[in-house]
């Protein structure tokens, strides 16, 4: 343990309850997490490249105005109502940094409740998402790539396990359940199959060549030119004091979300008061 104590460790949260007091960004915070999956801007973003919102992605639209207000504001709930879930959800999170919310397309979780394991390439079209990964790279947030992402690859990700027979039978039996939720995944056709023998085929995703595609394809939408689009953005700045361009341009996005926050409470003050 001391060998750690002399470096920062970065924690990342995993909590649906969109609770920014969590997180260490936060005045008064209680937590140390440094930061959380912003899972409102997956399911905007899921919506709008799928079409599909259906059970905890009902409450989501996808429309430009939902994902416009998760890169600024970062979680879409922060207090709403919650018809999914029958109540209110998220606190307010105005003054967390931006890097303080991972943004992203695609996780183990997500890819692996499409039942067919399918990565998000595989369930919309390439421009569109060419577009999304832009927004996801590019924005103000901290980006999350799932592996294999970053060249669009092609094995899917089902849900495995690898448990004693009885266990796998009540896995197997849970996961056919919650799977339920979603009516495109209750067809016989994309049943879920036994967890024991996905895990074969998911593990034999790992012998694809792990390398960006930098060839443009209509058929293959790979994130590594936003990849690389980004890297030089971030490195043009050289020499003493220019090296933090990008640290710098996200500091200055914070303070001008507060600024219009101000703003917005002095309008709503106003229109109270007439």
């Amino acid at each position: 343990m001391p060998a750690f104590l002399d470096r920062h460790i970065h924690l990342v949260l995993e909590n649906d309850l969109n609770e920014a007091r969590r997180l260490s960004g936060t005045p008064g915070a209680q937590g140390r997490y440094d930061a959380q999956w912003n899972d409102d801007f997956h399911h905007s973003a899921r919506v709008a490249l799928t079409g599909h919102n259906e059970a905890y992605y009902s409450d989501f639209l996808g429309t430009p105005q939902e994902l416009v207000s998760a890169v600024k504001w970062g979680f879409l709930y922060q207090g709403q109502w919650h018809t999914h879930q029958k109540k209110y959800r998220g606190t307010p999170a105005y003054d967390l940094p931006p890097e303080a919310f991972l943004t992203y397309i695609q996780n183990h979780d997500q890819i692996a409740h499409s039942a067919a394991g399918l990565r998000m390439h595989a369930l919309t079209s390439p421009g569109r998402h060419r577009a999304m990964t832009a927004l996801t790279l590019l924005a103000p947030g901290t980006p999350m790539l799932f592996q294999g992402q970053e060249f669009s690859a092609s094995a899917p990700f089902l849900y495995f396990a690898d448990h004693n027979p009885d266990l796998a039978r009540l896995v197997r039996k849970g996961r056919a359940e919650f799977l339920t939720q979603f009516p495109s995944a209750a067809s016989a056709e994309v049943s879920p199959r036994r967890a024991d023998e996905t895990l074969p085929v998911t593990a034999a995703g790992g012998n694809e060549i792990c390398r960006p595609d930098w060839r443009p394809s209509a058929s293959k939408a790979s994130p590594a030119v936003a990849l690389e689009c980004r890297r030089r953005r971030c490195g043009r700045a050289t020499g003493p004091g220019r090296a933090r361009s990008w640290p710098a341009w996200r500091r200055r996005s914070r303070s001008t979300r507060r600024a219009e926050t101000a703003l917005k409470e002095r309008g709503m003050q106003a229109s109270l008061a007439e």
